[in-house]
């Protein structure tokens, strides 16, 4: 049993993994590692547990509902512990990918289905624009990886565009503004009126949900709607149509028609939005990433020079055993072939991690820059 889809698996076979032989197990212990055959629905980060457990849990349950004098159990509320799920950031480069001729298509949407299912830190998007396929992921490593793993594994050819960062959008000030909808649908009429209010929020992160006004009252149908126009509004910016990130939107006031469809209010939702993005001033984001170089003291001097011509901010220069490691923060932007550089002028003895760290804004000059690169 899936405990993070709530969904019943079958298991056909378990093996013991030996490099690329395998051996057939009848069971497996707790601490080792086994691989499993069969699973449908299964992702990577989900718990599965035996059925056996499921019967004790439901047990459980329906001993504290029965003390309760309250109705018997339903699956939804038995309650199963789940094992911590993987912690996985945003996806910080992107490209576009297609199969090399039309008679592949449908088996790279197979293969690209396969990879996400094993690799949740890769997502896989489709351009409403363009109609092209776009691959984003943690790096450029990352992404050669999943385009070497298609073209042997799944004896597929590719094309892949050229990489770009993944920047956000957000909002400097504070603004406010309202959206009318009157619409005579059939013989009815549908009428919404929707006042926003949009800040920067310290907090951080994409529009996940909407505060409203606590004088409001918003019958729940009506306010998912307003959520989901909001919500889907954000997801592209105006000034590059990145996902608008680090912002607080409150409803502050609805007038709704009973009539009024769901669709009618979300898109009178984001409506409002728009005119609240059109009239503030809005900033680029640029993904910082955390970076550590271990170098030789010879090489020290070099590795500094590079990094501050790519922007770094040094943090800090420590000792470890008989190297130097620098911890930065640098843009993104500039890391694009680091690897090259960091192995020529450290002649081959350097090494480098790099993870996410968080967004910041570009400067005015950086900024137009982007934008002009982008818009051509």
């Amino acid at each position: 049993y899936n405990v993070n889809k709530k969904s019943e698996e079958r298991l056909s076979r378990l093996y013991l993994a030996y490099a690329d032989e395998l051996e057939q197990i009848p069971s497996v212990s707790a601490g080792n590692i086994a691989v499993a055959v069969g699973l449908k629905k299964t992702t990577t980060g989900d718990t599965l547990v035996t059925p056996p457990f499921v019967v004790s849990a439901s047990k459980k349950t329906h001993k504290k509902i029965v003390s309760g004098k309250k109705s018997a159990p339903t699956q939804s509320s038995i309650v199963l512990p789940a094992l911590e799920s993987l912690t996985v950031p945003e996806p910080v480069f992107f490209c576009t990918i297609e199969a090399g001729s039309a008679s592949q298509e449908k088996e790279l949407e197979y293969a690209l289905e396969c990879l996400q299912r094993e690799d949740p830190s890769l997502h896989v998007d489709i351009d409403s624009d363009t109609g092209e396929t776009v691959l984003s992921g943690m790096g450029e490593l990352h992404l050669d990886i999943i385009r070497d793993r298609i073209e042997k594994q799944f004896k597929i050819d590719v094309d892949i565009g050229p990489l770009n960062v993944s920047y956000k959008e957000t909002i400097l000030i504070p603004s406010s503004a309202t959206q009318s909808i009157d619409k005579v649908l059939g013989d009815k009429r549908q009428t919404a009126d929707i006042s926003l209010e949009i800040s920067p929020s310290p907090k951080g992160g994409p529009v996940h949900s909407v505060q409203f006004h606590r004088s409001l009252t918003v019958n729940r149908q009506f306010q998912y709607a307003i959520e989901n126009g909001i919500i889907e509004r954000c997801s592209q910016g105006n000034l590059l149509g990145y996902p608008v990130y680090n912002i607080d939107v409150k409803v502050v006031d609805v007038n709704i028609s009973p009539d009024t469809a769901p669709a009618i209010i979300a898109a009178c939702a984001a409506g409002c939005v728009q005119k609240v993005l059109e009239q503030s001033q809005c900033a680029l984001l640029q993904p910082m990433m955390s970076l550590e170089v271990t170098t030789d003291e010879d090489c020290l001097h070099s590795v500094l020079g590079d990094l501050a011509h790519r922007h770094s901010r040094i943090k800090q220069v420590e000792d470890r055993v008989d190297t130097k490691v620098v911890v930065a923060d640098v843009p993104l932007a500039q890391m694009l072939g680091y690897a090259t550089v960091l192995r020529t002028i450290t002649s081959g003895t350097g090494t480098f991690s790099l993870h996410f760290s968080h967004y910041d804004q570009l400067t005015n000059q950086e900024q137009q820059r982007v934008i002009a690169k982008i818009s051509g």
